[in-house]
């Protein structure tokens, strides 16, 4: 692949776009042989050249209005490195693909996500895990061993979010993580170390985003991270690795 220069947009107000739909969702247009594309912010224009060939094209157009929720109530006793979690999302989208890699993410969430753990676990030994996870909009792109990627990510959360976990744990275990996480607005692009990207995120919350943790640990070896909690409206991470030689 051809070195071009690395152009990114990372700012609300701006993002990669060729083409507008009628309710401003900007999208990327991509061809087998797209030559160039224009990166729009305000009034001012930037051509740059970009991959040459497309080997995987995708558009996501995901659109949520209901509400989402997850409930995990547990008890246990006598157990050996035991886990628990309640995960609500409502809208995942994740792309994995190898090769030069374009196109869009669009992702509308107004409904509330709420996902809760209340977890009672007597006499246990080992390791205990337990998860509560509740996000709104969540987008993944990874390009794995060689590519690069032309992206356009909008992500829009209207609802509220909230995470719980309510945890009573006792016994001779060794490590003890519980976790609380709320997340309106997720994305995430990993690429392989040397690659291109031109990409351009947008994302919005006007929901309220809590997350709660109430942890009582009776007697343990130690623990490590024992109780955590996590709220974030919106979140974004670009990744430039190093593939593992296997």
């Amino acid at each position: 692949m051809r070195g071009y220069k690395t152009v990114l947009l990372a700012t609300a107000a701006a993002m990669i776009s060729t083409g507008a739909l009628a309710d401003d969702r900007k999208v990327v247009k991509v061809t087998n042989t797209l030559d160039e594309i224009r990166l729009e912010e305000t009034l001012n224009t930037i051509t740059v050249e970009v991959i040459d060939q497309i080997d995987t094209k995708f558009q996501i157009d995901q659109n949520n209005s209901g509400d989402i929720s997850a409930h995990t109530g547990a008890w246990a006793t006598n157990v050996d490195n035991y886990s628990a979690s309640a995960i609500a999302i409502a809208n995942n989208a994740s792309v994995d693909v190898k090769g030069n890699t374009g196109g869009s993410n669009w992702q509308g969430n107004w409904g509330n996500v709420s996902a809760s753990v209340d977890a009672d676990v007597q006499n246990g030994w080992g390791k205990t895990e337990l998860t509560a996870v509740a996000i709104g909009n969540n987008f993944s792109l990874n390009v794995a061993e060689y590519g690069g990627a032309v992206v356009s990510s909008k992500q829009v959360n209207d609802g509220d979010i909230s995470a719980s976990l309510t945890a009573n744990v006792t016994g001779q275990i060794n490590d003890v993580t519980t976790s609380a996480i709320a997340i309106a607005n997720n994305a995430s692009i990993q690429l392989p170390h040397g690659s291109s990207l031109v990409g351009g995120v947008e994302q919005y919350n006007n929901g309220n985003v809590t997350a709660y943790n109430s942890t009582t640990l009776r007697p343990v070896r130690r623990a490590i991270d024992p109780a955590t909690a996590v709220a974030i409206g919106n979140t974004v991470s670009i990744g430039n690795y190093v593939p593992s030689v296997q």
